[in-house]
């Protein structure tokens, strides 16, 4: 299942909405695609895991605390736990994110307030 996400660990996203398919759910870890529209971004935010992102396709600006880059196809970044981090979609985007270890994503994503794709 496909969840549209407008909030990350309750800061909503800019200019739109990502994308978030759970495909492994670990005893240390959980792997999702996410897919993120050009323009797209996720505000500011900082949570209790170390997350790791691998650029499948696209264009991701990433910042974590103050080093920024953008990352292309093929390219990956990781930051700590307690770090502020966001990620900005300069183009139509598909990233895999391991994240371990793994959160609650209804906490992380807000689930509960979202719909599925259809």
């Amino acid at each position: 299942m496909t969840y549209v996400i407008h909030e990350v660990q309750g800061q909503p996203c800019r200019r739109g909405a990502l994308y978030v398919t759970p495909l492994v759910d670990g005893d240390e870890l959980t792997l999702l695609e996410i897919r993120y529209p050009a323009g797209v971004a996720t505000g500011e935010h900082e949570h209790g895991h170390e997350s790791a992102i691998y650029v499948v396709e696209g264009r991701v600006r990433v910042r974590i605390d103050d080093w920024v880059r953008v990352l292309g196809p093929g390219q990956a970044c990781r930051h700590r736990a307690g770090v502020r981090h966001s990620v900005e979609a300069l183009e139509d985007s598909r990233v895999v994110e391991v994240k371990a270890p793994p959160p609650d994503l209804t906490s992380v994503f807000h689930v509960s307030a979202v719909e599925a794709e259809p």
